[in-house]
Formats: C-alpha cells, sequence, structure tokens
C-alpha cells in the first residue's frame, strides 16, 4: 500500500514553461551567437565562454531532470521516494554559479544574461524543491511507505491535449 503526497496543490506547469522557453534560448543562442561570432576571439575567450555556456547547460539540465521527474510524481508514474533520488535531486554547487562575464560586447552582455536568468530560475525551483522534499517527508511519515500520486490520466495523453 502507498501513502498519498499531496503535490498537486504545487503548480509546476508555468516554472515549466519558463525553464523549456529558457533551454530553447539558450540553445538558439548557442547555435546562432556562440558559434560564428566567436570563431575568431583570442583561445582565451573562447575556452570562458565555453566554460560559462557549459555552467548555463549544465544548469539547465539539472533544473529539467528535476522538473520531470517531478512532473511523473503529479502523473502518477513515479513515486516521491524514488523522485529524490539523486540523479533528479538539485545540485547544490549550481546556484553559487557566477553570471559575470569578461566582455561588454553584445554577446557576454546576452551570456550574461542568460546565466543571471537562470540563476533567478533556479532559486525559485530550489524553494519548490525544498516544500516537494516537505510534502513527500510528511507523506512518508515514519513507515517509509512509498508516496505514489494517483494518476490523473496517461502523461503521454496529457502530453498530446498540451496539458504538459
Amino acid at each position: 500500500m502507498t501513502a498519498e503526497c499531496n503535490i498537486r496543490h504545487l503548480s509546476f506547469d508555468s516554472t515549466y514553461r519558463e525553464l523549456l522557453e529558457l533551454v530553447l534560448e539558450a540553445r538558439d543562442f548557442v547555435a546562432e551567437e556562440a558559434v560564428p561570432l566567436r570563431s575568431g576571439a583570442p583561445t582565451t575567450l573562447q575556452f570562458e565562454d565555453t566554460l560559462l555556456i557549459s555552467r548555463l547547460t549544465v544548469r539547465l539540465a539539472d533544473m529539467m531532470a528535476w522538473m520531470l521527474a517531478r512532473k511523473a510524481v503529479y502523473a502518477g508514474e513515479m513515486t516521491c521516494e524514488e523522485a529524490q533520488r539523486d540523479e533528479y535531486c538539485l545540485s547544490t554547487s549550481l546556484d553559487k554559479v557566477s553570471a559575470t562575464t569578461a566582455g561588454g560586447d553584445a554577446f557576454s552582455q546576452r551570456l550574461g544574461d542568460l546565466l543571471g536568468r537562470s540563476a533567478a530560475l533556479f532559486a525559485r525551483v530550489a524553494r519548490l524543491d525544498e516544500m516537494v522534499r516537505a510534502e513527500c517527508d510528511d507523506a512518508i511519515g515514519d513507515g517509509g511507505t512509498p508516496v505514489r500520486v494517483a494518476p490523473r490520466s496517461n502523461l503521454f495523453d496529457r502530453a498530446e491535449n498540451k496539458e504538459i
């Protein structure tokens, strides 16, 4: 028997949409600006840009893994306990990644903007994570019973209906 977890009151849809938009914007930035504009730049600048873009990508991927695990819990496809495994947890080191860039050019400003926005979103997702963990811990209680949210509908059906 599984305990009930009442995470349905926490809406992830707007945060998920914001995260997805930021992922797509970062992808477009790398494809359209980062590679073509910096190909002739000094090696040290290219290295710094690559490092910052990698940090941005890791932060976005980390948040997306967390968000998709929570959506799976909400859909009843995963228990709260399963969603708290290490591969779905937020990395605490990512909240300390700097949003500063070396140059004052448009490229550096746009990269800095993406880093700053991802840091702000990471802080919000980290607060959501704290709320969800508390909710799941309360539902599991002392018995250690896996917590499963009863599925509202199949995740693929919901995606097809553009609910997620």
